[in-house]
């Protein structure tokens, strides 16, 4: 069988990084809870004392995520008190940003409260987070440019 999949289910380290990215995936949509945040805490609360921390932060740097999950943590560790120790990669993001990201994650309520992510909003997402996961950034807003382009080239027929 495969190292990432036992009974049936995912690896612990592998459950983590898939947290870790559909976390990022939400925040770059502008649809995230705080749920997101108690699920990964909890997951690391049970996982990391099975899991060996350094191959986890290298796989975490293999996938470009290193940067980001500093972020990450350091609301992770704002939002839920999480202890840092039980980290694989330190919650170590400037303040500003910190509370930039939290800021964020506070307005955008419970999964967006089925709003769009504004377009007036992406402006200052995009600041922050290019900072932190530039290529997630890239794909995702090109992916959300075309749409409008799409949109309004139909508009026009």
């Amino acid at each position: 069988g495969s190292p990432h999949i036992i009974d049936g289910r995912l690896s612990p380290m592998d459950t983590l990084v898939t947290l870790n990215a559909h976390i990022l995936h939400h925040i770059l949509t502008g649809r995230i809870g705080i749920k997101q945040f108690a699920d990964l805490a909890l997951a690391y609360s049970r996982y990391m004392p099975e899991i060996d921390r350094n191959e986890l932060a290298g796989l975490l740097e293999r996938l470009s995520l290193t940067r980001w999950t500093a972020l990450l943590h350091s609301v992770l560790v704002r939002l839920t008190g999480i202890s840092p120790e039980l980290l694989p990669i330190a919650p170590q993001a400037p303040q500003r940003h910190t509370d930039r990201l939290f800021d964020m994650i506070m307005r955008d309520g419970s999964f967006g409260n089925g709003k769009r992510l504004r377009l007036a909003g992406i402006p200052s997402r995009i600041l922050l987070l290019v900072r932190y996961c530039p290529r997630e950034c890239a794909a995702r807003y090109l992916y959300l440019a075309t749409g409008m382009i799409k949109k309004l080239s139909n508009s026009n027929k």
